[in-house]
């Protein structure tokens, strides 16, 4: 016996509007997390490093493997430095 409730496929644009917010959240926690490094006393290339290791550690089950772009990321992390 099959139930249709199992199967559920969303609409392509909920899936399209949840990946840009779904984006933007990922890069506002890497700008907290390298304020919390940088704060924490580590320097801006540790905080990089980290910071992409989790961002692939939280993601690695994703078909695609990511949800924000390295490049993103690591301006993430370039703008809690410079401040």
């Amino acid at each position: 016996m099959e139930f249709d409730w199992m199967e559920y496929k969303l609409p392509t644009d909920v899936i399209q509007r949840n990946a840009v917010s779904r984006a933007r959240q990922v890069r506002d926690d890497a700008r907290v997390r390298a304020k919390l490094l940088r704060r924490l006393g580590y320097d801006q290339e540790f905080a990089t490093q980290r910071v992409l290791g989790n961002s692939a550690w939280a993601c690695e089950l994703l078909p695609n493997g990511k949800i924000a772009s390295d490049e993103d990321l690591r301006a993430a992390v370039a703008e809690a430095f410079a401040r």
